[in-house]
This record gives structure tokens, C-alpha cells and sequence, in this order.
């Protein structure tokens, strides 16, 4: 009998390892505890979905005015699309007339110069010294400061140029993402009524961009 304990423990082993050893069979009813385990290629379906959704993201607007102008025109068509505020780094860029005028009617006569050249003008007044000038554009957007630039090369006459950078906030207008399908026929709603310059942007890029942008996605409406 003394010799019953060790006897018990030796055994005990014995059926462990046999055990251990041994194929587990699949029960009749798994328990419902027990959790499902991803397989590895529905893991890597995830990415993959992701690089399928598209957005519609309007070109920036940095005044008040012309973001409500732009609401308005969003409401009207019911557009999909929400407007986004952040600070960027935004460059003016300024042309104006090279010359300083001492009165008012030299300066209009300079502004009507430039007008029947095809160029938008207006005069600027300086209290200080009253003095007058003549702005031919002010412009955020560096496609149009190229295309004023280019029609004032094309005018032959001088100009001054000068460029200063600001950050402030600017809005733009974004859809949800959505599939390919969706985001194209937004993107055609607003390019057929020649607003906002929208662009179609892949949702994986859109985020590396803009990645303070919400990232909510949502079906298509029918």
C-alpha cells in the first residue's frame, strides 16, 4: 500500500502522454465558447476592399462667400457632399500695374488701359500718402494666377508680380466613400455643371493626403 501512491501517479502519467499523443475528434456539438479564427485569406481581403472605395473632393474655396456660394450650388443639385474646414499653407499671388498713380482719373484711365487689353483691373487707394494703384489679380489658386500671367506676357506690357504665403482655413466639399460606380457619377454631376473642379481620389490615397479627413464609408443610394 505504500508503494499505491506513486503506483496512481505513474499511471496518471502514463494517460496523459497517451493523450497528448493522440488525433482530438470533432465533437457533435462544439461548444459555444469557443471562437472562430479569421483564415488568412479573409484577413487579407480587408486591404483590398478598402483600395475600392472612391471619394469626390472639390478644389479648396478661402473666403466665407465663396463657400456658401458653393453650399448653395451643392444643395441645389443634392449632391452627396459635406463641407470640410482645416488650415492649409495658402500663396497669394498679386499682380498689379508697375506704376504709382497721384490722382484718381490718371489711375482709372491706366484701369481702362488694361481692360480694353483684356485684363481685369481696379484701383487701389493708399491714404497714407494717397497714392493710387492698379491691381490686375489677386489669386490663391495657382492655375489662375498661370493663365493671368500667361495673358499678361501675351499683352506685351509691364507688370509687377509678387507672391506672399498665409495659412489660413480653407473649405472643400467631400463625398463619403463609396464604390468606383458611385463616386463617377458624382464626380459627372458636378463636372457637367462646370463647379468646383471636383477630383476622384481613391480612399487609400484620399487618407494619406488628408489624414485628418473623417473616413466614414457608405452605400450607394439608388
Amino acid at each position: 500500500m505504500k508503494h499505491l501512491p506513486s503506483i496512481v501517479a505513474t499511471l496518471a502519467l502514463t494517460a496523459l502522454a497517451w493523450l497528448a499523443w493522440q488525433t482530438p475528434q470533432a465533437a457533435d456539438h462544439p461548444s459555444p465558447l469557443r471562437l472562430a479564427i479569421p483564415s488568412r485569406s479573409h484577413a487579407n481581403q480587408a486591404p483590398k476592399q478598402s483600395q475600392q472605395h472612391w471619394r469626390v473632393i472639390t478644389r479648396r474655396v478661402v473666403t466665407k462667400p465663396g463657400r456658401d456660394a458653393l453650399q448653395a450650388r451643392i444643395d441645389e443639385l443634392h449632391l452627396p457632399l459635406t463641407p470640410w474646414v482645416r488650415r492649409e499653407s495658402i500663396t497669394l499671388h498679386a499682380f498689379d500695374d508697375p506704376h504709382t498713380y497721384t490722382d484718381r482719373s490718371t489711375a482709372a484711365a491706366a484701369v481702362k488701359r488694361w481692360i480694353d487689353d483684356g485684363i481685369e483691373a481696379s484701383i487701389i487707394h493708399d491714404p497714407a500718402n494717397n497714392t493710387f494703384t492698379v491691381a490686375l489679380g489677386r489669386y490663391y489658386e495657382d492655375a489662375y494666377a498661370e493663365s493671368l500671367q500667361a495673358d499678361l506676357q501675351h499683352s506685351g506690357r509691364p507688370y509687377h508680380y509678387a507672391s506672399r504665403n498665409f495659412t489660413l482655413p480653407v473649405w472643400r466639399f467631400i463625398s463619403p466613400a463609396t464604390d468606383k460606380q458611385h463616386a463617377q457619377q458624382i464626380w459627372k454631376q458636378l463636372q457637367t455643371t462646370g463647379i468646383a473642379m471636383p477630383a476622384l481620389i481613391r480612399e487609400t490615397d484620399f487618407q494619406r493626403l488628408y489624414s485628418a479627413a473623417p473616413s466614414t464609408t457608405t452605400a450607394p443610394s439608388h
